[in-house]
């Protein structure tokens, strides 16, 4: 706009070109902790008679924490020989509710930062990766000094406290005051929710003078949602006491004051009705010396005929701490701008962890220092995987997914210095994982459109076809006219039907073959009159006549001819589903459609249009070239009506189209 703005937003990424060599963002990690207790007081006549006038309240004391770790990596084998700066700042929002009425307003933290997130790194601190490909090794993994972890901290969201309306207050167990706030006979267990969004910024900078940027990024959306209610529900060793459905007629439980059967639970294992251990009680932070004594106590409060006080809270109050870690990690260390490039199926875990144990940081910790589970290269992660291990992951060798050979960020062969052409296109890194532009045939959304879905992490698989390898087609397309300084006059056309003219504009190609059982790569010069030219022209004819109207609509449809690529008869493609892929690199599977595609042409396409409420026909075509118009009524005789230039890639050629006209058929044709 007219008014320019500094402001960074979250989620709208800066785009870097990718360098090899450089440390990047590599993992966030973000664990949150909640713990709850039951207290549940009952009141009960000092006369017994039956279960009348026995009344109970219950108290839920809830503590809430969260662990952020941001991570660094140097993911090549040669150490970072330059001073880094890192930073990393997060803005955490927190929302705790249940569907009692309680929606306080959000917690907020401002995590990190130029003072407490902040990191210079000496002049080759980051060390090299260590890892030499293939990962053969299960336990295999990088050196730890080759991370850096700018950020790491713990936040008490929610200090150990009691709900009462819609107020959280500071839990103190002899406080009669919070006893007192808190109603008789309401013992349905409301369901608890925690919502977390994290806002995060990660800057790395050169340490040096000028200050350049290595890498940024400015995430949003990276949320984690929790039913925490359902989380103990599911939780090992619950002994029943989180059950959350309504009961009547149990003890003092009546229609109009009905208990939860996880309160209902609670009683009887404070009677001893229902046999607990030692260890259930330690696992609920208890102790577990007076335990029989604590129940002979309670059981006889709650059943003897005479008391001398008629209050008294339930011995056994159960306590339920879960922790959930959510990772967000690279695959390929290049590609990290979005949080679709972090996500992963498995990314979420939740676990309990038995009180009084804190375990703050303790699965943040140990999700740092090492690869990560998603990070999957040709030949996949070896420590991840076990070694070659297709149940866990079936596209370790999938050239439809990645780039074969590329087992480490090292791996890369980026354009430098070379002639701008669809080979140096070919080999630039195209934003997903592994993976450059591509200029081969296999669709995986053809074939496993869910697979490309998890590859690229997108929650939607719409979404996530936008980004599938064959949409580089249409960007080929459209940058042929811009590549190709060829006169369109000499090129073929793309629907040209004659085998006998695909056969000779091969001719001279040259091609990498390589030997069956041999791992190496021979340039060879294609022949016209070979029998590997002719598989190739039979095969663009095929997938040509297998296309609607049995016409390429785009130049670049005719790298869906497997014959160019991934079955070309120049090529043993027998062991390509393996670590060696049979020597066959990337290069070698799109050496023939980087040398076919500046050849071709499009044909000038003929449509109907409506422009200010008439019918207009309309060509496409070549800025700067001149193009006749032919008119016939019987698809035999045809007479030119114009000649044109088009503008913009199109021209509407003035056509009389008035009532009584006679129908024509119309045609362009490029002019010599």
């Amino acid at each position: 706009g007219t008014n320019s703005t500094a402001q960074n937003f979250y989620g709208v990424p800066w785009v870097i070109g990718a360098k090899k060599g450089f440390p990047n963002l590599n993992r966030i990690a973000f664990e949150s902790i909640s713990q709850w207790t039951r207290r549940l007081m009952v009141y009960r006549p000092l006369v017994r008679n039956g279960w009348t006038d026995y009344h109970g309240k219950q108290m839920f004391i809830v503590g809430i924490s969260n662990s952020l770790a941001v991570e660094i990596w140097n993911s090549y084998n040669m150490a970072y020989l330059r001073p880094l700066y890192i930073q990393a700042d997060c803005k955490m929002t927190v929302q705790v509710t249940n569907d009692a009425g309680f929606a306080p307003a959000p917690f907020t933290f401002n995590l990190g930062g130029a003072f407490f997130g902040a990191t210079n790194l000496p002049a080759s601190s980051l060390q090299n990766t260590g890892l030499n490909p293939p990962l053969t090794s299960a336990s295999k993994q990088p050196k730890v000094q080759s991370f850096a972890v700018p950020l790491q901290t713990n936040v008490v969201v929610l200090q150990d406290s009691v709900q009462i309306g819609n107020q959280m207050y500071v839990a103190d167990s002899t406080s009669a005051a919070q006893w007192n706030n808190l109603p008789w006979d309401n013992l349905s267990d409301p369901h608890w929710w925690l919502n977390i969004t994290n806002r995060l910024r990660c800057i790395v900078m050169d340490g040096g003078s000028g200050g350049r940027v290595v890498d940024y990024v400015q995430l949003n959306r990276l949320d984690a949602t929790r039913y925490l209610t359902q989380e103990a529900v599911n939780g090992a060793n619950n002994l029943g006491v989180w059950t959350s459905n309504l009961v009547t007629g149990v003890y003092w439980a009546t229609p109009t004051a009905p208990m939860s059967h996880g309160a209902i639970q609670q009683i009887q294992i404070s009677i001893g009705a229902v046999p607990t251990s030692s260890a259930d009680w330690a696992n609920n932070g208890l102790p577990t010396g007076n335990k029989a004594a604590s129940i002979a106590a309670f059981q006889g409060f709650m059943t003897s005929s005479t008391i001398s006080s008629n209050i008294m809270q339930s011995p056994f109050t159960p306590t339920a701490k879960i922790y959930q870690l959510t990772k967000w990690q690279a695959n390929d260390p290049l590609v990290h701008y979005l949080p679709e490039d972090l996500n992963y199926s498995g990314s979420t875990i939740t676990g309990l962890i038995q009180p009084p144990a804190n375990g703050i940081f303790l699965q943040v910790t140990s999700s740092l220092y090492r690869l990560n589970d998603r990070y999957s290269p040709w030949g996949g992660n070896g420590p991840r995987t076990g070694w070659i291990d297709f149940n866990y992951d079936p596209h370790l060798f999938d050239t439809a997914l990645k780039d074969p050979l590329v087992m480490t960020s090292d791996n890369w062969n980026f354009p430098s210095n070379q002639p701008l052409n669809f080979s140096w296109l070919g080999q630039v890194h195209r934003g997903t994982p592994w993976q450059t532009v591509y200029l081969k045939s296999a669709d995986i959304l053809g074939t496993d459109p869910t697979a490309w879905q998890k590859w690229s992490g997108s929650a939607n698989l719409v979404l996530a076809s936008n980004s599938a390898p064959v949409i580089d087609r249409l960007l080929l397309g459209v940058l042929n006219s811009l590549m190709t300084t060829n006169d369109p006059r000499q090129l073929l056309s793309v629907n040209n039907p004659d085998t006998n003219a695909w056969l000779h504009m091969l001719d001279g190609f040259t091609v990498l073959t390589n030997s069956p059982g041999q791992l190496t790569l021979s340039p060879v010069i294609v022949s016209s009159n070979s029998p590997q030219a002719a598989v190739i022209a039979n095969g663009i004819s095929q997938n040509r006549d297998a296309q609607p109207g049995r016409l390429f609509k785009n130049i670049s449809d005719v790298l869906g001819t497997p014959e160019l690529s991934d079955t070309s008869p120049f090529l043993d493609t027998n062991h390509l589903a393996q670590i060696d892929a049979g020597a066959l690199t990337d290069e070698a599977l799109e050496k023939i459609p980087s040398q076919l595609l500046p050849l071709l042409r499009l044909d000038s396409i003929g449509s109907m249009i409506s422009a200010n409420g008439q019918q207009l026909v309309q060509f496409t075509g070549d800025d700067n070239y001149s193009y006749a118009v032919e008119a016939s009524s019987n698809l035999v005789n045809w007479v030119r009506v114009s000649t044109n230039l088009p503008i913009n890639g199109v021209f509407s050629p003035s056509i009389g189209t008035a009532p009584g006209a006679p129908q024509q058929f119309y045609r362009s044709i490029l002019l010599p």
